[in-house]
């Protein structure tokens, strides 16, 4: 058996054991356990009221023993507790426990930040870089020598029998790890394009020839409007994404919490714009008679819901950020669900033909822009977080000319679209628009695998 050990990792092994002597130091010095210094130090940075669940999934000891300490610190009056959902409670601070905090805890958190701001941006990249690769290495060669064949296994929580923890932006990825990173998305993608196939399903078969190809017609131009928050939305995620791994969490929630509130804004005042000119634009592509009439009716519902489209395509490249991407697979699941069964409730029950399609949609996109804020806007355990911010001209620039991109490929789809549609309403009319259609939803299924490992990749690269 070799015993050497590496004259570096020991010295590593050392600063290690030296750091956790000092905070175990500095935990008795101020009367507090271990345990109880970790569960206050997340309080205060997750905010009175977070939950257990929270606090055990960030803290680095075994969930019974925060479970046994919290226990202990509301017997002691520090800590009150409430019922939330299901098991799990809600911890707040009693006026005791938020002198202690004040007294105690808050001068080490002080401390820890002077540290970083007494090293240069490029030392604390370094070390945050340099330490991540560490830990992903380690990981792969202690899977590599054991019967365990996931190196995911080997992640705090997964030691204790937990799930394993998440895998986070400034790892160290394999082609393994980017496409298991990548895979929420491309699935979201997929699920997205087929739900529109379905849709396009129910106006063929319960409405009709004509109005499905009034649904293709103006369909290039309703993606063209929402095509912005494509833009802010991987534009802005590579910002916040650089931000997060430079060390800078509030200010990454900052200009997160920017790039929303521009693209609400940008998403409304589109959506009046295109009520207000989609007939013209429609009867200038060529639309006439009741083509021109169905094409108008459903561009016009669509865009009402243009904002919360946009909302929706920002905010899956910004789930992947928070390294909450399944999260945003799932808003997409729900989104898709709700349109397919409003769909039969609204053209095959209800009967409301080609408005009733575009209602169905509206709804879905509602589902997929709304939750997301609900998420981000109250406490959770991913990395971003919906607060007040002002606007930052520069780095609005900055994410739009990244994002321009993503912008251009879907504008250049909607104008060849547009071009085709023109044409083959002179050569073919109505059923060269429907037949197109068909072509069309074939392929979104085959370009959605690449646009969603896109999506994906982006918070990577940022």
């Amino acid at each position: 058996m070799n015993r050497h050990v590496n004259i570096k990792q020991r010295e590593y092994d050392r600063l290690y054991k030296e750091m956790d002597d000092l905070y175990h130091a500095v935990a008795k010095e101020e009367g507090l356990s271990d345990s109880a210094l970790i569960i206050f130090y997340e309080i205060y940075e997750l905010g009175d009221g977070c939950l257990q669940k929270e606090i055990c999934e960030r803290a680095f000891v075994s969930k019974q023993t925060i479970h046994s300490s919290i226990h202990n610190l509301e017997r002691d009056g520090y800590l009150r507790l409430e019922k939330s959902n299901g098991r799990d409670r809600r911890i707040h601070l009693t006026t005791k426990g938020e002198k202690l905090v004040n007294e105690k805890v808050v001068p080490i958190i002080c401390a820890e930040n002077a540290v970083f701001e007494e090293m240069t941006e490029k030392e604390t990249d370094g070390l945050l870089r340099l330490s991540a690769k560490y830990l992903c290495i380690l990981r792969q060669k202690l899977a590599d020598r054991t019967h365990i064949t996931d190196p995911d296994y080997f992640s705090h929580g997964s030691l204790k029998g937990e799930h394993a923890m998440r895998i986070q932006l400034s790892e160290h990825f394999t082609y393994h790890k980017l496409l298991h990173f990548v895979c929420p998305s491309i699935i979201m993608m997929i699920f997205t394009s087929i739900y529109g196939v379905v849709d396009g399903i129910f106006v063929s078969n319960f409405v009709g020839s004509e109005p499905f190809a009034a649904v293709n017609f103006i369909m290039p131009l309703i993606m063209a409007v929402g095509a912005l928050g494509f833009m802010l939305g991987t534009g802005g995620s590579a910002l916040v994404a650089k931000t997060l791994g430079e060390g800078k969490q509030e200010q990454a929630n900052k200009y997160f919490s920017m790039i929303f509130y521009v693209n609400l804004t940008a998403g409304i005042v589109l959506s009046a714009a295109g009520i207000l000119f989609v007939r013209p634009i429609a009867a200038a592509l060529g639309a006439t008679g009741q083509l021109l009439e169905d094409a108008i009716v459903y561009g016009r519902i669509m865009l009402a819901g243009n904002a919360a489209f946009m909302l929706q395509n920002s905010f899956q490249s910004f789930f992947a950020v928070a390294e909450k991407a399944k999260n945003g697979l799932y808003v997409m699941v729900a989104a898709g669900i709700t349109n397919m069964v409003l769909d039969f409730l609204f053209i095959a029950v209800f009967r409301w033909g080609i408005a009733g399609a575009a209602a169905a949609t509206v709804m879905s996109y509602f589902v997929g822009g709304i939750l997301p804020i609900i998420y981000f806007a109250k406490k959770n355990t991913s990395r971003l977080r919906l607060v007040k911010t002002k606007l930052y001209a520069r780095k609005l620039l900055q994410s739009c000319a990244n994002g321009s991109s993503e912008m251009m490929t879907n504008l250049s789809m909607s104008l060849v679209n547009m071009l085709y549609n023109i044409q083959l309403m002179k050569i073919a009319a109505e059923n060269g628009v429907a037949a197109y259609g068909v072509i069309m939803y074939v392929n979104f299924i085959f370009a959605a695998v690449f646009l969603g490992y896109s999506i994906g990749c982006a918070p990577l690269v940022g």
